[in-house]
């Protein structure tokens, strides 16, 4: 089972230096997750991420930064 979560990146209202915060608090133990993040004025901009539920042992968030061109995870192991 996967749960689903939508962010949009929104540099109109927000700081640079301000991460996006996932609420997964919800979240069963067995249970993956599958982010998409959008950009509010970049309509062809869409990135999917799919965390297994090893990766997020223990997590009720998961935060992430933008620097205007990537995404950078924070305290989540990619590979």
């Amino acid at each position: 089972m996967t749960l689903e979560r939508n962010r949009t990146i929104r540099p109109s209202s927000r700081k640079k230096s301000s991460s996006y915060k996932i609420d997964i608090s919800n979240r069963k133990e067995e249970e993956n997750v599958r982010i998409t993040i959008t950009h509010e004025s970049e309509t062809a901009f869409k990135k999917e991420f799919l965390f297994s539920a090893q990766q997020l042992k223990g997590k009720k968030y998961i935060h992430f930064k933008w620097d205007g061109k990537y995404i950078i995870w924070r305290d989540i192991n990619i590979q």
